[in-house]
């Protein structure tokens, strides 16, 4: 008997010409930069459910529905370049809140809003988020945020017209 499979990523690899294997992926610490982005996302979700309860979170991320995403070693020029921060990431340690301030990182969330959103509710969402990640000493270098009307709609480009989107946007630009 003989059994055959398919891993299909959708990472995208720079600089490798033959596809990835499991090797690369733990050398170059995308499955350790997931894992603690995923301890760092459930960190931040546990703050802003007691400190901000006035954002109601859409749960679309991840197989378990969490409310926010973390990409860790993210740059604006780069995307998420866990290769380069090797010597941050160790293999097998638990995530621990310094790490943001060595790495660069993203937190991504959808926050459900009543009626059409404001570029006034963006500003005070993000905000209220980087007021409480960085009370919490998790400092967040970016955010991308959109903010999701509630209601019914006739038609989905009606909808759409109406989503909210901040865009990639740097902590230091956020009052």
């Amino acid at each position: 008997m003989q059994t055959r499979f398919w891993l299909l990523t959708d990472d995208e690899i720079r600089g490798k010409e033959l596809e990835p294997d499991h090797v690369f992926y733990v050398d170059h610490r995308w499955t350790t930069a997931y894992r603690l982005g995923d301890e760092a996302a459930q960190q931040a979700a546990a703050y802003l459910t007691v400190q901000a309860p006035e954002l109601n979170f859409a749960s679309v991320y991840g197989a378990k529905g969490n409310t926010v995403e973390i990409d860790l070693c993210y740059t604006e020029q780069d995307g998420m370049t866990p290769a380069n921060y090797v010597d941050d990431l160790p293999l097998d340690a638990a995530f621990d809140k310094a790490l943001l301030q060595k790495v660069p990182s993203r937190l991504c969330a959808q926050v459900l809003c009543d009626g059409k959103p404001t570029e006034a509710d963006m500003q005070t969402v993000l905000h209220t988020l980087k007021q409480v990640l960085e009370s919490n000493d998790m400092p967040i270098t970016y955010y991308d945020i959109t903010l999701v009307p509630t209601g019914d709609y006739a038609d989905h480009s009606a909808f759409m017209a109406d989503v909210l989107e901040s865009g990639l946007t740097s902590a230091d630009t956020i009052a």
